[in-house]
Order: structure tokens, then C-alpha cells, then sequence
């Protein structure tokens, strides 16, 4: 089985690390996800299998787009459907309300993460403290929200809408925000994740496909995506075949040895005879592989 990244389209109720689990057992490959969605939520879902799983910084960092669906009037714990509700009789907002408002959460900008959610508070997850009763203290971070737009209403207190994000950006967080913006309670009834990075909806394959695919034998194209697909946008440098070992080793590649320009700080993908042996930076005058793909039996 090679290496490489199949566009799962995971279902709503069910954990990234469940789909996970699931594909690694249809493939017999090991395997990670790159980037959580909720259990609640459904959609794009990169499985990363074999070696690739080795690239979770390069594939998770990619700008993702959303479908959600905010319901106003009504505010739960965990800020979305699956919550208990905390508040309700909020008023509802008019459409003109919500599409005059949603241009003011564009660009950059510090979200805090929901009490439920998967980051740590002094090693311990913040939702496990948030089901015991206490209140974790999370730490903004820093998110960009490219693009927010009105799709649809869908009732009376709900309206659908479209966000590209950055990585770490929280939807929930951000349909409760856009509800304070309005004064009103609100909180996220939905969440289809479209896209993230080179993946999308469009081409990813259900567990119930991706059995039947592997059940008869079909090609693996149909349903792995090629770790140099979503490298593409990654420069390449070509490095000869005597330098591989002495990497392999530790040593840093001199771009002095090296045919292509470079520029300091930035990420490459290093190639040997047509291969992609690892990912690494440009430090000063050598390039540090950071990720390899090649491991010293294969030499």
C-alpha cells in the first residue's frame, strides 16, 4: 500500500480519531487525520496513511471553508446543537441585520477557544474540565477569516453561511460571536466542512465507498491522493544521489551544492532522482531536512 492521503467525507456523530481508526483498519496502514472537525460536524476530513502521516504540519496548515448554520435566539454549553441549552429568547435578528455585520469579522484577529474543545489547560484537555464543572481559562489565539458571506435562511432564526478560515479558526465560537454582535443569544446548528487545502467535498469518498473500493481492488488513484499533489505549491530542489546518505545522518545540505535558487526561511521539498525523499528549510547556507520520507533501510 503506498503512502498518501485519501479525502474522506467523514459523517456527522462521528470522532476525527473514529474515522480514523476506521480507515487504518480498511487500508492496514497507519494512519492520522490532519485537522479535527468536531463529532457533531461532517465533511472534508484528510486522512494521512503510511509515511505520510509524517506531513501533518504541511497539510493541516492549509486555509479550510465552511458551511455553517447559526441559530439565534437560543445559546448552549458547548456552542453548537449537541450543547445543553443555557439561554434562550434571545430576539432574532433580520436578515439585513446579519448580512450588515458579517464584513466586520473579516481579516485577522484573536479568538478564544470554547470551553469545549480539544486544547490543553496544564496538559488536560479542555473539555474533560469543562464536563467536571470547572471553567478553563484558554488562551486567545490568532485566526483570519478571508471570506464570510450569506448563503440562505433556512427558518425563521437560522441562516446558513459560508466562511474560509484559517487553520485554528472555531466556528462555533465565531456563529456565538456574531450573535453577541447583534446582542443575542446564537450558537452553530450545523457544520459541513467543504474544504480544506487541496481537498474538497466534491472529490472525498465515505467509509461506505472507500470499503467498497478497497473490497475490489480498485485503483488506488480512485481514492489516495499523491503526497507531491498537495506539496505542489512547496519549491523543489534536486539533490544528488551522493548527498543522500550523509542527510540521512544528520548532516545539513550546503545550497551551495545545489542548482536552484533559494530564499532563506522558506520550506522545500528535496528530491533525489525523481523521488521526494523529505521536506526541510533554508537556514543561512544549508537546508535542514525538517520531515523525511525516506528512512535509512531504504537507502
Amino acid at each position: 500500500m503506498a503512502s498518501g492521503i485519501c479525502n474522506l467525507l467523514k459523517p456527522p456523530g462521528m470522532t476525527s480519531r473514529q474515522a480514523v481508526t476506521r480507515v487504518a483498519r480498511l487500508t492496514g496502514e497507519k494512519a492520522g487525520h490532519a485537522g479535527t472537525l468536531d463529532p457533531q460536524a461532517c465533511g472534508v476530513l484528510p486522512i494521512l496513511l503510511g509515511k505520510a502521516t509524517r506531513l501533518f504540519d504541511f497539510v493541516a496548515s492549509e486555509h479550510k471553508q465552511y458551511l455553517a448554520e447559526i441559530c439565534f435566539g437560543v445559546a448552549t454549553d458547548t456552542l453548537d446543537a449537541a450543547g445543553s441549552v443555557v439561554a434562550s429568547g434571545g430576539r432574532v435578528p433580520s436578515l439585513q441585520e446579519v448580512l450588515d455585520v458579517l464584513p466586520s469579522f473579516l481579516g485577522s484577529s484573536l479568538q478564544t477557544p470554547p470551553a469545549y474543545s480539544a486544547r490543553k489547560v496544564d496538559g488536560v484537555r479542555a473539555y474533560k474540565l469543562a464536563r467536571e464543572g470547572a471553567a478553563p481559562v484558554l488562551a486567545p489565539h490568532r485566526i483570519c477569516i478571508d471570506a464570510l458571506t450569506h448563503v440562505a435562511q433556512t427558518d425563521y432564526n437560522r441562516y446558513l453561511i459560508r466562511i474560509v478560515c484559517s487553520k485554528g479558526t472555531y466556528i462555533r465560537t465565531l456563529c456565538q460571536d456574531i450573535g453577541q454582535a447583534l446582542h443575542t443569544h446564537a450558537h452553530m446548528s450545523f457544520l459541513l466542512r467543504e474544504q480544506t487545502g487541496v481537498f474538497d467535498i466534491a472529490d472525498a469518498v465515505t467509509l461506505e465507498e472507500l470499503e467498497k473500493l478497497i473490497t475490489n481492488d480498485a485503483p488506488i488513484a480512485w481514492w489516495l491522493t499523491p503526497v507531491t499533489q498537495v506539496l505542489q505549491h512547496v519549491p523543489v530542489v534536486h539533490v544528488p544521489a551522493a548527498w543522500v546518505k550523509a542527510c540521512l545522518n544528520g548532516m545539513p545540505l550546503p545550497v551551495s551544492a545545489l542548482e536552484e535558487p533559494l530564499v532563506i526561511g522558506n520550506e522545500v521539498q528535496v528530491i533525489c532522482d525523481n523521488a521526494l525523499l523529505g521536506l526541510g528549510w533554508v537556514q543561512d547556507e544549508y537546508i535542514r531536512i525538517k520531515t523525511w520520507l525516506l528512512d535509512k533501510e531504504d537507502t
